[in-house]
């Protein structure tokens, strides 16, 4: 997509998942955080970082609602330091932000990117889901396995993938980008 197709995309929130989940992704990498829940319900993420997650600096919710730009309640630190989890809320425009600072540093450069970053898994789960017509979703991840129900018009399905076994899904998505291969299912 070119810069000008990605803005007007964006400005009209038709992000797909792939782009949605990528851009979320590279901002959880920036942040050290690895396991989490993920679930996407309407038109916002919710983000539960599971316990036992380092937060680095002082504060790290009050960093992340000031790299979101926030002030509100749902970005302030528990007054609990004994909560297990803690909780980010993406909302379109947020995506729309990081879609648009992550394109910034990748500059449309086509190739094939790091299958284990946590960016890619998740842009290779958001293209399944994407492809999977799904209205809905959660998504766990921990470790090298990750989780997924969603929901499409057809019920609900769940599947279970390992970090390993996504790069089979990345390397046709690649494909498919690249236009090598004209059908890949």
């Amino acid at each position: 997509m070119t810069g000008d197709a990605a803005e007007t995309a964006m400005s009209l929130g038709r992000l797909s998942y792939a782009q949605s989940l990528r851009a979320i992704g590279e901002s959880l990498e920036r942040r050290g955080i690895s396991t989490f829940d993920l679930e996407k319900w309407g038109e916002n993420y919710r983000l539960q970082v599971l316990a036992g997650q380092p937060a680095t600096g002082s504060s790290f919710l009050k960093k992340i609602a000031q790299l979101l730009g926030r002030t509100d309640n749902s970005a302030r630190e528990p007054s609990d330091s004994t909560v297990p989890s803690r909780i980010l809320s993406y909302t379109p425009s947020d995506i729309a932000r990081l879609v648009t600072e992550q394109q910034s540093r990748h500059g449309g450069l086509n190739v094939m990117p790091d299958a284990h970053k946590l960016a890619q898994v998740l842009r290779v789960l958001g293209d399944h889901l994407d492809r999977k017509e799904a209205d809905a979703f959660t998504v766990s991840v921990s470790g090298d396995s990750l989780s997924v129900a969603y929901e499409t018009g057809r019920g609900i399905q769940q599947e279970s993938f390992t970090i390993e076994n996504l790069y089979d899904h990345a390397v046709k998505m690649y494909l498919r980008r690249s236009k090598r291969l004209e059908k890949v299912n």
